[in-house]
């Protein structure tokens, strides 16, 4: 007979003992408070004395070489860059430019308008007109100094109705006046005959 199988009891595993897991404690981070932001610190600007500029006048500027100065000053105020403070005087340079421009134009217009109310005129115009005008530039060629003289070609007032009326009487003066005061041909003997001429009369009384 075969022999029997001998069956080994089965193992009986205990069962695992529960370990209580402690519960997790989230703990929040601490408050971090930051630091207060410190305001950039500016530069510093450069002082008034420190800023140079090199400012240029246009060739045909009517502006004198003190406008320079005077501008620089303004920018240098104002805080502006060399280039702005260019741009400046430029854009000065160019208004005063036109603005004299519409004053010489404007001056043309009434210079003309002069000329055409002196030859319109009863009594200096008409077939006049040349003489009288001839007249009137005898006078300031004699009396009038160079600087008079530009005066009047650059500003137009040589065509002014009541400067060419009185220069005109001048000059008319002049040829008429025929008196000659002696034929002396030294001023002593000119100075005896002005003597003479208005010396008290003497009486004929002895």
């Amino acid at each position: 007979m075969a022999e029997a199988a001998v069956v080994e009891p089965a193992k009986v595993i205990p069962a695992a003992t529960s370990v209580p897991v402690p519960a997790t404690v989230v703990t929040a981070p601490p408050t971090v408070i930051p630091d207060p932001v410190k305001p950039a610190t500016p530069a510093t600007p450069a002082t008034p004395e420190a800023i140079k500029y090199d400012l240029k006048l246009s060739d045909k500027t009517s502006l004198d070489d003190a406008v320079l100065e005077r501008t620089s000053a303004i920018a240098r105020e104002m805080g502006l860059s060399n280039e702005n403070a260019q741009k400046s005087l430029n854009f000065v340079d160019t208004e005063v430019a036109a603005h004299l421009a519409r004053q010489r134009e404007s001056f043309a217009k009434l210079s003309a308008t002069w000329v055409g109310e002196l030859k319109a005129d009863k009594e200096f115009g008409g077939d006049k007109y040349n003489e009288n005008v001839e007249n009137a530039k005898r006078a300031v060629a004699r009396f009038g100094s160079d600087s008079l003289k530009v005066a009047l070609d650059e500003t137009g007032l040589g065509n002014h109705p009541e400067l060419v009326r009185i220069f005109s009487k001048i000059g008319r003066a002049m040829a008429d006046d025929k008196f000659v005061v002696g034929t002396a041909v030294n001023g002593a003997a000119q100075k005896r005959t002005l003597t003479d001429m208005y010396a008290p009369k003497k009486t004929t009384e002895e």
